[in-house]
């Protein structure tokens, strides 16, 4: 749009005109001052050093470890169960059945059938949490079709609260048009 040679109007020149010298800030000069009227301080004292590491070919010789030993259940003032009470109760040595001391066992709980009838009814999501009160929350997302559900547990233990939550999901599905 402009030949080369020519400077756009308006503006001046980047280039220096001729015979001149570009402008170059020369750095300010610093005062020449000397502080007045301080006292003279004494130079630290020269800091004693460490003695050298010396390097021994073989370590100190330490006392052998002393055996530490436990005192006897009687020595305590616990008195064992008899070998034989425990033995003949149980069936096997040292173990006694929890009925001897008036606790019944827990029945046990199948994860794997109580999954799997979640499955069988529709279960595509599937959430346990802890609740603040020291409880559990079963949380099932059921789908039939078109159908969506949210099916909710809770109980003391996990298997309580999924316990429940099957329990109410066979009735949700129970409810379904077929």
């Amino acid at each position: 749009m402009f030949p080369q040679n020519q400077q756009m109007p308006g503006f001046p020149s980047a280039a220096p005109y001729q015979g001149q010298t570009p402008y170059v800030q020369q750095p300010a000069a610093q005062p020449n001052w000397q502080p007045a009227n301080l006292p003279n301080f004494p130079a630290p004292p020269a800091q004693a050093k460490p003695p050298a590491p010396v390097a021994r070919a073989y370590a100190p010789e330490t006392p052998a470890p002393q055996t530490l030993v436990l005192p006897a259940p009687g020595q305590l003032g616990i008195a064992p169960p008899s070998q034989q009470a425990v033995a003949s109760a149980s069936g096997q040595p040292g173990f006694a059945p929890p009925s001897q001391f008036g606790v019944a066992p827990a029945p046990a709980f199948n994860w794997n059938a109580a999954h799997d009838r979640l499955r069988q009814l529709g279960q595509v999501g599937f959430y346990l949490n802890k609740d603040g009160q020291g409880g559990f929350r079963v949380l099932c997302v059921m789908q039939q079709g078109v159908h969506l559900q949210s099916v909710e547990g809770t109980g003391s233990s996990e298997a309580a609260a999924l316990t429940q939550a099957v329990a109410r999901a066979e009735s949700w599905h129970a409810t379904l048009p077929r």
